[in-house]
């Protein structure tokens, strides 16, 4: 193909205007097969004087290389002669221009990306767009109100129940602790911690991760085990997600300890088994450590919480669901903050009379409307409520939900989550506890115990035992065997196995009897 030598200062004037001072090139790759392209790179490898004037007419401290080499060693061969010889200040070979000029024209031929507005693509994507929430669940604790609920309500009602000490002497006697080392523990476990706050935190972590650690500390804050006779001045409740067992052999060697830094209520450490209180929910699946209710009903967490979102969307924007405009041809930028405003204007003229809208270009607003799918969104609600609660183990009614339950229903459910649900709790809570009880009993037997008879529950059904006892006793049976059937907790009374009836009852005969 014959070059046209006049073709070179036209392609040399469109590069200078085209790029500008400091633009960034690409590495230089194959060119497509382009006439005019052909001509004017045949033009400049027979003439050196054109190549010198488009090097002249393009300067070379206006462009950049997108990779530059790590020093002007690197550069060998006509690439390093050119770069030695433009850092001097000379001017450049005529050979490196020539590449440049190739290359800066190969990028003003080739096609724009066609730009998009962020908020469309983030929209097409499913993405949240500025100021919007995202829909997940990062704590179930925090973000989820039944879940907070669920668990909050259990630890108050441990919190509630009555923790109690007691030793036995040798002589036979029992006697309830009212004061004492061991009493002043358990009233104030820790300096930051009084004895509710002490309770609720076990229980709490006993729902979010299947377990709970507590260690025992002396005077000067270090951990100590809990063996009898050990200075145990406080108890300190752990986050269980900072201990890592460590087992080796198949036997637990102990724990270690990892801390959140300075601001932790103890320094990073290993330590023993025995300076540990673990106290678990069996785990199928991990003989160390906890199963975690929460994990079982993160799904149904997370759906509650998206309901939740779209509820709040839903009422922030009058459940109005938004417009989508559509156009046959590509807006600017400019167009589409035109048509934002408009539409933003008209959305605060809401409760004001309405006026019509005008929009150019063919544009078409469509207003999508609800389902019935999404209209569904409170029934989601109550049904994952339900699947939170009974995961936790809490009726409905201990949160104040009475739809389907009178008064005596409710009574019955709050007594018998009492017996089924916090009774175990707080007899787990007495066995892992024990060990610090022991601690101070200097030989003689103690025991630490909740006394559910305390609650109101329970306060009622007794009332309703001691009804029953009372019609039992008027049948003649004995005082002793009503009590221990019915748990009346009544001491042992030597005149107690001995039934008694009122002085006008008689038995019955066959015959009446005969007057004297």
């Amino acid at each position: 193909m014959v070059a046209d030598r006049a073709l070179v200062p036209q392609v040399s004037n469109l590069l200078c205007r085209r790029l500008p001072v400091g633009k960034a090139l690409d590495k230089p790759e194959t060119i497509g097969k382009h006439p005019n392209l052909a001509d004017w790179k045949s033009a400049t490898r027979q003439t050196g004087s054109l190549r010198y004037k488009a090097c002249r007419r393009f300067p070379t401290r206006g462009l950049l290389l997108k990779h530059p080499p790590r020093g002007r060693r690197a550069l060998s061969g006509r690439a390093g002669h050119c770069a030695a010889r433009t850092g001097r200040g000379e001017r450049p070979s005529s050979a490196c221009c020539t590449m440049k000029i190739i290359e800066s024209f190969r990028h003003w031929l080739s096609p724009r990306p066609v730009s998009k507005s962020t908020a469309t693509a983030a929209w097409l994507r499913g993405e949240p767009g500025d100021g919007e929430a995202t829909p997940l669940l990062a704590n179930a604790y925090q973000q989820s109100s039944w879940v907070y609920a669920a668990i909050s309500a259990k630890a108050g009602k441990l919190a509630q129940t009555p923790f109690k000490l007691l030793t036995a002497s040798r002589r036979g006697g029992e006697r309830e602790l009212a004061d004492g080392p061991l009493f002043a523990l358990f009233q104030q476990p820790h300096p930051r911690l009084d004895r509710f706050a002490f309770w609720e935190l076990l229980a709490t972590w006993l729902d979010l991760r299947g377990e709970a650690f507590v260690v025992a500390l002396d005077e000067a804050g270090g951990v100590l085990a809990p063996r009898p006779g050990a200075p145990i001045r406080s108890l300190l409740v752990l986050n269980p997600d900072h201990f890592t067992e460590m087992v080796e052999n198949h036997a637990l060697i102990g724990w270690r300890h990892a801390g959140a830094g300075s601001r932790a209520p103890l320094a990073a450490q290993a330590l023993l088994p025995e300076e540990v209180i673990h106290v678990r929910l069996p785990n199928p699946f991990h003989f160390w450590r906890g199963m975690s209710p929460l994990g079982v009903a993160l799904l149904a967490a997370q759906a509650d919480y998206a309901s939740s979102q779209f509820m709040k969307g839903l009422i922030l924007n009058n459940a109005d669901t938004g417009l989508i405009v559509t156009t046959k041809e590509h807006l600017s930028a400019e167009q589409i903050e035109q048509v934002n405003a408009a539409l933003r204007e008209r959305k605060a003229r809401a409760g004001s009379a309405d006026r019509p809208l005008f929009l150019g270009g063919g544009a078409e607003v469509e207003k999508p409307a609800l389902n019935a799918a999404d209209l569904q969104f409170l029934e989601n609600r109550k049904f994952t409520r339900q699947e939170i609660l009974a995961i936790f183990r809490v009726p409905e009614t201990v949160l104040g939900f009475t739809e389907d339950a009178n008064r005596a229903v409710a009574a019955s459910q709050m007594l018998h989550w009492v017996q089924n649900v916090i009774a175990p709790l707080c007899r787990r809570l007495e066995a892992g506890l024990q060990p610090v009880v022991r601690a101070f009993a200097a030989g003689e037997p103690a025991l630490g115990w909740f006394d559910l008879e305390e609650l109101p529950e329970l306060q009622a059904a007794r009332r309703e035992r001691v009804d029953a006892a009372v019609k039992l006793f008027g049948l003649g049976v004995p005082l002793n065997d009503i009590a221990r059937v019915l748990d009346l907790g009544l001491p042992a009374y030597p005149w107690g196995n001995t039934g008694y009836l009122a002085a006008n009852q008689q038995p019955v005969s066959l015959r009446p009897a005969e007057k004297p």
